[in-house]
């Protein structure tokens, strides 16, 4: 169960000066073109080499440097422009027949690009001032849970660091939450059995996401309470290297918003047994702490202590940043 980075590379076009005298020099020609980046994946539903088939680019010119306050709408340069390919080997192709310009570095114009997977293009929006905004649902069913990746790249010039003779490269990161499960045993001498784990009263449904600064932020003005229970896997040896028991499969991990989640409540149903004799047979309650909270880009991995019979369940939370981890990192354990 392995994270995933991904960045696709975007090498903007540069055909030309006749339209106008604010585009770099026609000595610097190269045609759109796309390649994709992908380390491998933590779960079926996270974005893959192999599933990532389509993305959509919107772009704007601005006079400078961009202040996120000012409407972008009448600078629309790249006006949702789809990117397809059919399987991981394949080029990146477009229908569409634009011939894109960096604007010259003389005119002190920049562009601002936004980016997001082509799975709803009708979600996304340009306010009358500000970021864009793109909508997204996180579905009821955990294994139907989607990864969301989206580029945000701003006040890019044909100068820019990151930018080689035309090409951008647009680094998606995942902008969702990722929630997994383990345990220790409190008794290592009984057998323990996990049945079920769920969590209660957390945001689903629709949110919005803005691309307003590094990271983006989500607004859950109209989400909706929702429920989620785990699909537990239990592992029946240690993690390697680690005290706790992996209660993942490859379509457990919850994609779940970016939000404040102190109080709420972790149900964890489970039996222990010494040799046929039961010991234990229900379902216990954990209680998150008031400061907890998921955030955007986040790995959180609940270790549960799960003691033998009567006593109260222990928690420990480690976390780790989803967009930064290496391609050998187990970071759903």
């Amino acid at each position: 169960m392995k994270k995933i980075l991904l960045a696709v590379t975007a090498a903007l076009a540069i055909t030309g000066c006749s339209q106008s005298e604010e585009f770099d020099a026609p000595n610097q020609q190269t045609k759109i073109d796309f390649t994709s980046v992908v380390k491998k994946a933590t779960r079926a539903a996270d974005t893959t080499g192999d599933n990532f088939l389509g993305f959509t680019v919107n772009s704007y010119v601005t006079a400078a440097a961009y202040d996120g306050l000012a409407a972008l709408g009448g600078d629309v340069y790249m006006d949702g422009i789809s990117y397809t390919r059919d399987n991981a080997a394949a080029p990146w192709t477009t229908t569409d027949k634009g011939i894109y310009y960096w604007p010259s570095i003389s005119s002190g114009k920049k562009v601002q690009f936004f980016a997001y997977p082509t799975t709803d293009p009708t979600s996304y929006s340009l306010p009358s001032t500000g970021y864009p905004t793109i909508s997204f649902a996180v579905d009821d069913t955990p294994a139907a849970q989607k990864d969301l990746v989206v580029a945000h790249a701003t006040d890019v010039t044909s100068e820019t660091q990151g930018v080689t003779d035309g090409r951008l490269t647009l680094d998606f990161k995942h902008v969702l939450t990722r929630i997994n499960f383990a345990f220790i045993p409190g008794d290592p001498n009984l057998t323990y059995k996990v049945t079920s784990i769920s969590v209660a009263n957390v945001k689903g449904g629709t949110g919005i996401y803005s691309f307003n600064n590094a990271d983006g932020e989500w607004n859950l003005t109209n989400a909706s309470d929702a429920s989620y229970i785990y699909n537990v896997k239990q592992s029946s040896t240690k993690v390697e290297n680690k005290e706790y028991y992996s209660l993942a499969d490859a379509n457990a991990s919850w994609m779940l918003f970016p939000q404040e989640v102190g109080g709420k409540i972790i149900s964890i149903t489970y039996s222990t047994e010494q040799g046929s004799m039961e010991v234990f047979k229900g379902t216990k309650t954990v209680t998150l702490p008031d400061n907890a909270k998921w955030t955007l880009g986040q790995n959180v991995l609940y270790v549960l202590t799960l003691p033998a019979g009567a006593s109260n369940v222990g928690i420990d939370t480690n976390v780790s940043n989803w967009n930064s981890i290496s391609e050998d990192a187990e970071t759903a354990k």
